[in-house]
């Protein structure tokens, strides 16, 4: 029978009338406990139910397994890992690898946190068949080991590509191959302002650019400033320190940094113009002018360095691929990476993915940017002067001096440009017009001149505000535009490969022009 709440009352009085401090504390007590346990279920509140669900599936000619979570908290921080690789991957709810070590089951573990609480979810496959497999073709039940003792056997190829060619491959650097689902952006999207695409040319970089340019949102802060990050799991397999402009050959005020990752054997990221790095890769740097080890292994999302008042050089690279518009590879040895660029946004998970696009001043597809532009027997892509060996030239303080390039502009590919490497002017790149497309022209269209213009880049919405002084505002669409005239370009196709070319600077542009001694060939 329930007790009388009267009763209880008194009896509480006179139980506090005659132990007023034992009472006391006991009031004190059940205030706290109560209080703990309200803040207790404020706690399990936040964290929202989930119904987690992990698949994966093996495949016993790759030897891969691949798998994919769902159901997992809104927000959560999230990693994979296994006990049949070394590669961890996280920020991703996608995680493919190639198995490494021999295992009957493998274990895939998920982890996940959110509001500082953490769980794990795991499962297994029978790889018992691929073990079996894999022991019989690598006797020592060590995969890795067997790489390196087969490191200089040129038969080991994947997708036409030769894996004792690039230093990527030395087995200290990189393990399994194909390519990663990234886990995060190079900056921090709040610190990106706007995003330039491959296929720009400026400068040294006469032949369409291979990489694009993340600009920060604020300049004038200063140098080492917003904070760049390894977008993958991979290892830091190449290091270089620049103190020396490449275009001028003069001396820089402070260095500029160049980090080459590899993600796996044959898929690789990178990063330029970084103002500093971290101490770890200092050292590594000193190690490699020492001639001992320097790889340095990084983690998704790791801080790599440093990036401020100028941009972030970003790029892709897919050894497994080759651009079919470049007709002639073997060209570019002085940057071989060159012909296996790809687009990062085809590797990045959304919304990830949809923003970098959204900061992406080039509106067209591809959206970021395109390279390749050979096209047989016409002067559109990429050429070479004649006897200057291809894209290394003569002079390595100079190699782009015998480059030249017709191709359409990176923003606006209504427009086309030619960049000639060898002319000594403010600017060496022009838009290009005439009454024939390059790739029109062909051996029977004889001597075809073109009129060169200087341009730039402009924001359409409002032409005349200086987009580079402040940061770019919503509606802002960016065009390109000829500027003043500047001179003739003449190109006569000789051979399917083979390309006749003379420019001239005037003041005015005449009636007809002819080929002098001053004339070049240019092959490819």
């Amino acid at each position: 029978m329930p007790l009388n709440p009267k009763l209880l009352n008194s009896l509480y009085l006179q139980l506090f009338s005659k132990f007023p401090i034992i009472m006391f504390l006991i009031a004190i007590a059940t205030f706290s406990a109560c209080t703990n346990n309200v803040e207790s279920s404020a706690q399990i509140s936040e964290t929202p139910k989930s119904s987690i669900e992990i698949s994966c599936s093996s495949d016993i000619e790759t030897k891969t397994i691949d798998c994919l979570a769902t159901g997992y908290p809104k927000d959560s921080e999230i990693r994979w890992e296994s006990n049949a690789t070394s590669r961890m991957m996280g920020g991703t709810p996608i995680f493919n690898f190639e198995i490494e070590k021999f295992v009957d089951t493998s274990i895939i573990t998920f982890n996940y946190c959110l509001n500082d609480k953490c769980q794990s979810e795991n499962i297994t496959i029978d790889t018992s068949d691929i073990k079996s497999i894999m022991s019989n073709e690598y006797p020592n039940q060590n995969k890795q080991t067997n790489y390196k003792q087969n490191q200089d056997s040129s038969s080991r190829s994947r997708g036409g590509y030769d894996e004792t060619k690039y230093p990527v491959t030395s087995p200290e650097n990189c393990s399994g191959f194909g390519s990663v689902i990234f886990a995060n952006s190079p900056m921090n999207l709040k610190d990106v302002d706007r995003i330039t695409p491959y296929g720009q040319v400026v400068g040294a970089h006469v032949t369409p650019i291979d990489h694009m340019y993340f600009e920060p949102k604020d300049r004038s802060l200063g140098r080492d400033v917003y904070e760049v990050r390894a977008i993958q799991d991979g290892t830091i397999y190449d290091i270089t320190r620049r103190d020396i402009f490449t275009d001028t050959n003069t001396k820089m005020a402070a260095p500029d940094w160049r980090l080459d990752i590899a993600h796996s054997c044959d898929f690789t990221s990178y990063f330029d113009l970084m103002t500093s790095v971290i101490p770890e890769i200092e050292q590594a740097f000193k190690n490699k002018k020492e001639g001992s080890r320097f790889a340095v292994p990084v983690q998704a999302g790791q801080i790599v360095g440093y990036v401020g008042a100028q941009t972030l050089d970003f790029g892709v690279y897919d050894y497994s691929v080759t651009l079919p518009g470049f007709i002639t590879p073997e060209l570019y040895s002085l940057e071989p990476w060159k012909v296996h660029t790809v687009s990062p946004f085809e590797y990045f998970p959304e919304p990830i993915k949809a923003r970098l696009i959204e900061k992406m001043i080039r509106k067209v597809e591809p959206f970021a940017g395109k390279i390749d532009y050979d096209i047989d027997g016409t002067p559109s892509g990429n050429w070479f002067e004649e006897n200057t060996g291809g894209y290394s030239g003569i002079d390595p303080s100079k190699y782009w001096d015998g480059h030249l390039s017709i191709f359409p502009d990176a923003i606006d590919p209504t427009f086309w440009v030619s960049a000639i490497g060898y002319l000594e002017t403010y600017s060496n790149a022009f838009i290009i017009e005439g009454n024939i497309n390059p790739p029109d022209i062909g051996i029977a269209s004889g001597p075809v001149k073109y009129q060169l213009f200087n341009y730039d880049y402009y924001l359409t919405n409002d032409p005349s505000r200086k987009y580079w002084e402040e940061p770019t505002r919503p509606g802002d669409i960016f065009g390109t535009r000829a500027n003043n005239y500047t001179g003739t370009l003449l190109i006569e196709m000789i051979e399917p490969r083979l390309m006749k070319v003379e420019v001239f600077l005037d003041e005015a542009p005449k009636q007809d022009y002819t080929f002098s001694d001053s004339s070049r060939l240019y092959t490819r």
